[in-house]
């Protein structure tokens, strides 16, 4: 996983500070020890902080993410997934989606196949005078344009209240969000957590190697503050 890799790479990263000087190296001030251990405690809270706090996503930048890419089979186009490490828990996010705006054409033409003799209206106008006739024809006209302007005005009515939702680690039932050019909502939202040990015991030694380095701060401030007495 994602979080596990940076992890690993900003514990090489302290390693790396710490063994870029000989052994046999004299450091010559404790500004210059102060100005190590805030390097090496900076790579060590990095790779803590990736542990304890998920990457934050919105929806669409979860659905073109590795995450989605890493089934076989694939997962249907209305299911989505994430993982993700939080302190000593591995996290399985499914989320159910549904679409909300449905396809204009598919709809027109559902309500033109509804009303007899519309497309009868394609070769022209009858060639009788007969009065039920025109009248009837005169009213598929009028449905099939209260057909367009219904849609229309869910169309436009969906856009006005249409909100995406943002990054967020656990999106709730309702978030909405867009993908080429067609919008979605969650409709439901699973949840599934497994405890993994060695991640608990990872986020321990973290914490006892910052506080190791810290206390050599302190040491190093204590000494400077002696070396910097001036009896009067």
């Amino acid at each position: 996983m994602q979080q596990i890799q940076d992890a690993r790479n900003h514990v090489g990263q302290a390693l790396y500070l710490l063994n870029s000087r000989d052994q046999t190296y004299q450091f010559k001030s404790g500004t210059e020890v102060n100005k190590l251990m805030d390097a090496v405690m900076l790579q060590l809270t990095r790779a803590r902080n990736r542990l304890t706090t998920p990457a934050a996503l919105t929806l669409p930048e979860l659905a073109s993410s590795s995450l989605m890419k890493m089934f076989t089979p694939s997962l249907p186009g209305d299911v989505f997934a994430n993982f993700y490490i939080n302190l000593s828990k591995l996290c399985l996010i499914v989320y159910q989606l549904h679409l909300l705006q449905p396809n204009l054409n598919k709809t027109l033409f559902t309500a033109l196949d509804v009303i007899p003799n519309v497309h009868g209206l394609e070769q022209g106008w009858p060639n009788h005078s007969s009065r039920a006739t025109r009248s009837s024809l005169t009213y598929n006209v009028q449905l099939t344009e209260i057909c367009w302007l219904r849609q229309e005005s869910y169309e436009l009515v969906l856009s006005m209240n249409f909100k995406a939702a943002g990054s967020s680690v656990l999106h709730n039932p309702g978030s909405t969000f867009e993908i080429n050019n067609q919008k979605y909502e969650v409709s439901h939202v699973h949840k599934v957590e497994c405890v993994i040990p060695w991640l608990n015991d990872t986020l321990v030694f973290f914490t006892i190697a910052l506080q190791l380095c810290q206390q050599l701060k302190d040491k190093i401030s204590v000494f400077s503050n002696y070396w910097n007495f001036k009896p009067y």
